[in-house]
């Protein structure tokens, strides 16, 4: 009897942040300040020594992905950048930690869930009108 080789288990990559320690300790921008400069200047992605081509990685550079998204990481403003690039609906790079395609994929489910919520109710009222 032979023994079955068995693959190994599939593990998501591990992204080199410590948001315990890779974070400033510094408090950030206070609201004052960014009513006054508007919270993209003290984002972490418009430091000067991050190369805004980082944040703009190819679909299939995941190494370049990687960085992106560590860059996020670090930004005590990534929660603000999130709303701005949903309300914008934000195509390209990456933002608030998420890529151009990971967006995507959460609106795409946004819009099945909506149109599922519509037809069920439309359903619902068919069935109460009839």
């Amino acid at each position: 009897m032979t023994a079955l080789a068995v693959a190994p288990a599939y593990t998501e990559p591990q992204l080199d942040i410590d948001f315990t320690t890779d974070t400033p300790d510094l408090p950030g921008p206070t609201p004052a300040m960014i009513a006054e400069h508007g919270w993209e200047v003290f984002a972490r992605c418009a430091a000067p020594d991050v190369d805004p081509d980082v944040m703009f990685p190819e679909p299939d550079d995941f190494e370049g992905q990687v960085k992106s998204i560590q860059v996020c990481g670090k930004c005590p403003l990534s929660i603000r950048a999130h709303c701005a690039a949903e309300r914008a609906e934000e195509p390209y790079g990456t933002v608030a930690g998420q890529t151009e395609i990971e967006r995507e994929e959460v609106r795409a489910k946004a819009k099945r869930k909506k149109n599922a919520a519509r037809q069920s109710r439309r359903r619902a009222e068919a069935r109460a009108a009839a």
